[in-house]
C-alpha cells in the first residue's frame, strides 16, 4: 500500500490533467470538422496522409499500423460490396 501512495505522490496530476485539457482543445477544431464523415472516408483519408508521409516507412510498429488500415479499408470495401450484392 505505501508503494502505491509513493507512486501517486510523485505524479504531476495536475499537471497531466493540464496536458490532457490542452490536446482536446488543440484537436476539438479537427474533431468537428470530420464528425460528420464516414468512418470510411476517414480511414481513406487518413491513409492517404500516411502514404504521402512514408508513415510506413519510419518504424515497424508504424508498418504494423499501416496494414491493419489497409486490413480495415479493405474488409469495409468487401463488406460493402456483398451488401450491394445481396
Amino acid at each position: 500500500m505505501e508503494e502505491r501512495n509513493h507512486f501517486w505522490e510523485t505524479q504531476d496530476l495536475p499537471g497531466m490533467i493540464r496536458e490532457q485539457m490542452m490536446e482536446y482543445m488543440r484537436t476539438a477544431p479537427l474533431r468537428a470538422r470530420f464528425k460528420d464523415l464516414p468512418t470510411s472516408d476517414m480511414k481513406e483519408i487518413l491513409l492517404q496522409r500516411m502514404l504521402e508521409e512514408n508513415y510506413d516507412k519510419v518504424h515497424e510498429d508504424h508498418n504494423m499500423a499501416y496494414d491493419a488500415l489497409q486490413t480495415s479499408i479493405l474488409r469495409d470495401e468487401r463488406e460493402q460490396f456483398d451488401a450491394d450484392k445481396a
